[in-house]
């Protein structure tokens, strides 16, 4: 009763907000529609309602290292900010011509809007892993000129009413639109159990400014604080690869060393780890024959497959107020660099089930 009581009044008093008090902190304004997401008129494939929120499937997962397993994905994915105008059939047409025999190319969340950035959809594209972000841009832009790619930061979060937070509102304004207000640069917002990930204009704003300004604003209200950047790590077996490549006699694959790895090739494969975007430190232990990796979710362009993408089936041309949503997604870090860095220091990983993949299957 107690939690019920509370939720209700931090809901009350952010739509209070929200549908009085337009909040401008850095220059961003809110307008007085509602939350909506898009359906006939968006090339989505899925649609990502904001009624209600289903279980999310990290609740209670600590183990990184499972969330980070040591296979190369084949796909990534990736964030854009587009004009409600888009050309949709020349989007989704250019976006399969993108697809491989590995992986397809396709929306796996949104489009969706909301009237605190007027006139403009968010979404998520899952790509085949070795495409460029810039092809991608280069397909968008056949339907939209102005599409930008979006970085995000992924914050950890122990409020699991926030995410209705967002979605709550009255008087036509929700507190996503109320959040947004924080700053120019902010492009969307989503939270589920345990994260809250913010859309942002490439290095244009930092997670303090967001963490500060968030603060600010809903302290008053009872809201929670959300709370440090998403830093995370992975540990993995890995093996040396002979450096010729070549099969020893009677064998099918590469030569693999069981001896003492090579201390420059230690110290070369951490120092490529340490440079790829969001590592924070990359230890070999030799004796153990693994490799720790310390990532931090905070600006990046690309992430590995979402959590929890939205599946076709839940494609609705209803209202959002009807439709079924799906959990919000949830980004991760994309391990093929790190793998692409040991590989050219010839070492290998073992995988718990070889040739298995991370990433959504082609067609899935």
């Amino acid at each position: 009763m107690r939690l019920a009581l509370e939720s209700g009044l931090r809901t009350a008093a952010l739509a209070v907000l929200c549908a009085f008090t337009p909040i401008v902190l850095f220059g961003a304004r809110s307008s007085s529609a509602s939350d909506s997401r898009c359906a006939d008129d968006e090339p989505s494939e899925s649609s990502a309602g904001s009624a209600s929120r289903s279980a999310d499937p990290l609740d209670g997962k600590t183990d990184a290292t499972d969330l980070y397993p040591p296979i190369r994905v084949s796909s990534a994915v990736h964030a854009f900010d587009i004009n409600e105008e888009v050309k949709a059939d020349i989007v989704r047409k250019a976006l399969a011509d993108l697809s491989t025999k590995d992986a397809d190319c396709r929306i796996v969340y949104g489009p969706v809007r909301t009237p605190a950035r007027l006139g403009k959809m968010f979404l998520l594209i899952e790509a085949p892993a070795k495409l460029d972000a810039k092809e991608l841009i280069k397909a968008l832009k056949k339907g939209d000129a102005s599409v930008e790619l979006v970085a995000w930061t992924c914050f950890e979060n122990q409020d699991k009413l926030l995410g209705k937070l967002l979605d709550a509102g009255m008087g036509g304004q929700s507190g996503r639109d109320w959040v947004l207000g924080i700053g120019n640069d902010l492009r969307w917002v989503e939270a589920g159990n345990g994260f809250v990930e913010f859309f942002i204009a490439p290095g244009k704003i930092t997670s303090d400014q967001i963490a500060e300004s968030f603060h600010h604003l809903v302290q008053p209200f009872g809201v929670k604080d959300f709370g440090h950047v998403m830093r995370e790590s992975f540990t993995w077996p890995i093996q040396a690869v002979s450096e010729k490549g070549a099969p020893e006699k009677g064998a099918t694959d590469k030569s693999v060393s069981k001896s003492a790895f090579d201390e420059a090739a230690v110290k070369r494969v951490e120092k490529a780890i340490a440079h790829v975007a969001g590592v924070k430190s990359a230890h070999v232990d030799a004796s153990a024959h693994t490799i720790t990796v310390g990532v931090v979710l905070d600006d990046l362009l690309r992430s590995g497959p979402v959590f929890a993408p939205t599946p076709a089936a839940n494609s609705t041309d209803k209202p959002a107020d009807d439709a079924k949503a799906a959990p919000p997604p949830r980004l991760r870090f994309d391990t093929n660099a790190v793998l692409d860095a040991l590989e050219k220091e010839h070492f290998t990983v073992t995988s718990k089930k070889e040739g298995e993949d991370a990433g959504p299957k082609k067609g899935g």
